[in-house]
């Protein structure tokens, strides 16, 4: 990936946030909530941890629960001790929640091989 295509990613992921946010979303009793996003699962393969950052970074596949398409992003991590179990090339199943306007990986974990 060039530096172009990983501005670009990085692009689009502030674009989709910024638009979940704005957007009216309902609840169970089917109430609008404004700026808040339900935990949505996801999965992906690692493709850099930064530990210094608590970030890392997935080539997730489409989260259709959130009209997220597939796309490779760094995404910040609910605790650093999330990414001592990670390993680069590896698949993870992970859970994305909204912490304030942003949006965080809460769990991750690998996927065993089959």
């Amino acid at each position: 990936m060039n530096t172009f295509d990983a501005l670009r990613s990085a692009a689009r992921a502030c674009l989709l946030a910024a638009a979940v946010a704005a957007a009216p979303l309902t609840h169970a009793a089917g109430m609008a909530m404004r700026g808040t996003m339900p935990p949505a699962r996801g999965s992906g393969i690692v493709r850099a941890i930064d530990t210094g950052h608590g970030t890392v970074t997935l080539d997730a596949g489409p989260i259709a629960s959130i009209g997220m398409a597939a796309m490779t992003m760094p995404y910040p991590v609910r605790s650093k001790a999330l990414l001592a179990r990670l390993r680069v090339g590896e698949k993870v199943r992970f859970t994305l929640a909204q912490n304030g306007e942003a949006m965080q990986i809460d769990s991750i974990e690998p996927v065993a091989a089959r």
